[in-house]
């Protein structure tokens, strides 16, 4: 016997009236956005839709701000669509929009905002000249921190074409906070050449951070957890209301406890979560699972992972720089749409290790040419592989490309050594039926990109390749694809310096 469908009653009060009452069926829809693509012109869309297990797949309508659009949808693997939207006229930055997939008997909508991809590669750390220097010679584009910056922080930023997000906060009772005190905004002025009503109209200023961790606060509060979502909440709907032009980001723990990120996910712009697992053997997994409840925790909004800075397991050994490399691939290959790092400063932190520091700028020269395509796309499959032990992922590039990104899970890491063993791989995938491949590159900082040989004649694509710790394999359908890499390319080598004294 069929279960009853759950329902719900609502009401409308209108002054001077009775309520006017109705009674509406509550069921899933059949199908939901998996992620939106914005692309940097702010014009063209990438939607992804999924239909809930055992429905057809059938999307054939696109609807933005109320209105339908003219988008083909095409299937892309089982229950998965794609549809890439050309809006009449490119949206304002910042501005709210309505997207609905479906068809005649319903749509799937949500809310989604118009920021440019892919967002700014972050580093924490301090913000003196020098140290700005350092960081943009490692191709870092944002600073963060738990600081309230004052305006002299970005201008420096703004002279080394840097962007910086920070807390703006006071203590409401000092003694009592870190137990019972969320942090929220409620005031303008912080002193000391701190006042938001100033540091609003910098053009440095990349997006409020509303809290660090406040999901942390449930091991050491006498709050309920509903309390401290609230003031996030209101500190969210401040920084809109205050200054809508500005994104907002959110940094959380996650700690092991998933609801977290669901808690939180839907509140910023941009929620970032990190596993802090880097010299260990879960570094793959942890990184995978952290990242694969972010993307569902923040769906269809774009979100960082923050990668370990800290170089040094105390006590024991220094982390080999590819170790962070499969920390880096692991979040990709689950679909993370930018990255950042932290700590740059402390005894442990990557200033101090110039071998990572400069392996981390290397990183970042990657990351510069893939994440302009990781940022408008979405993990759609795992291709198949035969040789060693490879975490292999699929992410659909719109309809220009496909990156495959591949994780060596061959390796020990423990508290007294780290070995790796490369891995040799047969990568077999299949293109969707609107895709064909006219090439396949390997992105590589600073050497020069590798062409890979390849069978690309048909709807299958097969090619050898070796992998160390991790690598991105882009297979484009557009050359307009790997003339952007090159001119990313060229652009980060004019910006990247080592560290002087670094055998390279």
């Amino acid at each position: 016997e069929e279960e009853p469908q759950p329902q719900s009653t609502l009401a409308v009060t209108f002054a001077g009236h009775e309520p006017v009452e109705t009674t509406v069926a509550v069921e899933a829809p059949t199908s939901v956005l998996e992620y939106v693509g914005i692309e940097p012109n702010l014009r063209v869309l990438h939607l992804y839709a999924r239909a809930k297990p055992g429905v057809a797949a059938d999307l054939g309508r696109v609807e933005v701000d109320g209105r339908p659009v003219g988008a083909e949808v095409q299937p892309v693997y089982s229950g998965l669509s794609y549809a890439r939207v050309t809006l009449p006229q490119a949206w304002r930055e910042a501005s709210y929009h309505a997207v609905a997939v479906g068809n005649d008997d319903g749509l799937s909508a949500t809310l989604i905002r118009a920021l440019p991809t892919p967002a700014p590669l972050g580093i924490m750390g301090n913000t003196g000249d020098e140290v700005l220097q350092q960081y943009r010679n490692k191709l870092f584009e944002a600073s963060l921190a738990f600081t309230p910056a004052p305006m002299d922080t970005y201008d420096r930023l703004a002279r080394f074409g840097m962007v910086g997000s920070y807390i703006y906060r006071r203590y409401l009772n000092p003694e009592a906070e870190t137990l019972k005190e969320p942090v929220y905004y409620d005031q303008l002025d912080y002193g000391e050449d701190r006042s938001l009503e100033a540091i609003k109209e910098h053009p440095a200023l990349w997006a409020w951070f509303l809290e660090d961790e406040p999901d942390g606060r449930y091991h050491a509060t006498e709050l309920p957890r509903g309390s401290i979502s609230r003031d996030v909440e209101r500190a969210n709907q401040f920084c809109r209301v205050f200054a809508p032009e500005t994104p907002v980001y959110l940094q959380i723990d996650h700690g092991g406890y998933p609801r977290n990120l669901y808690t939180f996910g839907q509140i910023p712009d941009y929620l970032c979560t990190h596993a802090y697992a880097l010299g260990t053997q879960n570094v793959v997994s942890a990184s995978q699972e952290h990242v694969a409840h972010t993307r569902n925790a923040t769906r269809p909004r774009p979100f960082y992972y923050l990668n370990t800075g800290y170089c040094v397991r105390e006590g024991t050994r220094v982390y080999d720089p590819r170790e962070m490399q499969l920390e880096v691939y692991a979040a990709l290959a689950e679909g993370a749409k930018s990255l950042q790092w932290y700590p740059a400063h402390g005894e442990r932190g990557l200033l101090n290790h110039p071998e990572m520091w400069d392996a981390v700028g290397a990183m970042n020269g990657v990351l510069h040419q893939v994440l302009p395509l990781l940022a408008i796309g979405t993990p759609v499959a795992a291709p198949s592989t035969d040789g060693g032990d490879i975490l292999a992922s699929v992410i659909l590039c719109g309809d220009r490309a496909m990156a495959l990104v591949l994780v060596n899970r061959k390796f020990t890491a423990d508290a007294e050594r780290f070995v790796l063993n490369p891995a040799h791989t047969k990568v077999r995938v299949r293109l969707p039926s609107f895709m064909r491949a006219a090439g396949i590159l390997e992105p590589r900082f600073p050497e020069a990109t590798v062409p890979v040989d390849a069978d690309t004649a048909g709807s299958v694509v097969e090619f050898e390749t070796d992998v160390e710790a991790g690598k991105v394999i882009v297979i484009y359908a557009d050359e307009s694809v790997p003339e952007q890499m090159r001119r990313e390319r060229a652009r980060c080598l004019r910006q990247y310096a080592v560290t002087p004294g670094v055998e390279q």
